[in-house]
This record gives C-alpha cells, structure tokens and sequence, in this order.
C-alpha cells in the first residue's frame, strides 16, 4: 500500500509545474524567469536603444514564421514600456503608417528614417521623419513618446 501510495504522489508531483517552469506570459514574468534561455534574450533586448528595439520588433513582426522568442520578448517589452499601442501592432507587418501610431510603431514599419527634424517647444518635442519624399509628422502625447499625427506624400 505504501509503495502504492508513494508512486501516486511522485506521479501527481511530478505533474504539477514548479513556480520556475511556467512559462512566462509578459515583460515581467520573463525578466524574472531563471531560464538561461529567456535569461540571455531579456540581455539582448535590454541592450537595445529603444528607437532600436522597435525597428527588430518591426522585423520580427514581418517574419513570416511563427513569433520567435526574441520578437515576443521585444513585443513585451515595448508593451511594458508604453512604447507601442494596437495602431502600431496592426501596421507593423504590413509596412504601412497611420494617424495615431507611435513613433516606435513608425520606426517599427518604415525602419529608420533618412533624416529627423525635430522641434523642441513648450509643449514639447516634435518631429518630422523623412522617408525619401514622404514626412511624417509626430507631436507629443501622453505616453512615452509622440504619436504621428500627419503624414504628407
């Protein structure tokens, strides 16, 4: 009966996940994985400019694989950051730019820009991106960073 008994319990033990086995599920939780794996790539992202991260996470997003964990794990962190918003994550693949993207999502599509101008006021920073003959114009929000809020052809 013991021996029964026994090989039930290391049978429903061995089934239950440990606390660092689960899979992470955002920013957070894969920040504070013990996986070498995940470990390495937070490194790698955390590394990053942030003009940088959302220019890999617009080529993560165009692969036509599944998300790997490096673009799941930059999605995160942009996510966290506030640096992106659902405009951003809907044209990123696509290529495309839209009223009320974030600039991340802007770099994200068209990757980085031929030339910035920038504008500093009371109000705050704005910027021109040149991308060959199309300027794309960003003002200041309430996030982290500006929203495109013109875009001239």
């Amino acid at each position: 009966m013991r021996r029964r008994l026994a090989a039930i319990f290391t049978i429903l033990i061995g089934a239950i996940p440990s606390a660092n086995s689960a899979e992470p599920t955002d920013w957070h939780s894969l920040k504070a994985s013990t996986s070498p794996s995940d470990r390495k790539v937070v490194r790698n992202v955390e590394s990053l400019e942030w003009w940088r991260a959302c220019i890999e996470w617009g080529r993560e997003e165009r692969k036509l694989a599944e998300r790997t964990p490096r673009g799941q794990a930059l999605l995160w962190y942009l996510e966290s950051r506030g640096y992106i918003n659902g405009k951003d994550r809907g044209n990123a693949p696509s290529r495309t730019v839209d009223i009320g993207m974030t600039e991340c999502g802007v770099f994200a599509s068209k990757g980085p820009p031929d030339a910035i101008n920038q504008t500093t006021t009371a109000r705050g920073r704005s910027a021109q991106f040149v991308y060959g003959r199309v300027y794309i114009y960003t003002e200041p929000s309430n996030g982290p960073v500006n929203t495109v809020h013109a875009i001239q052809h």
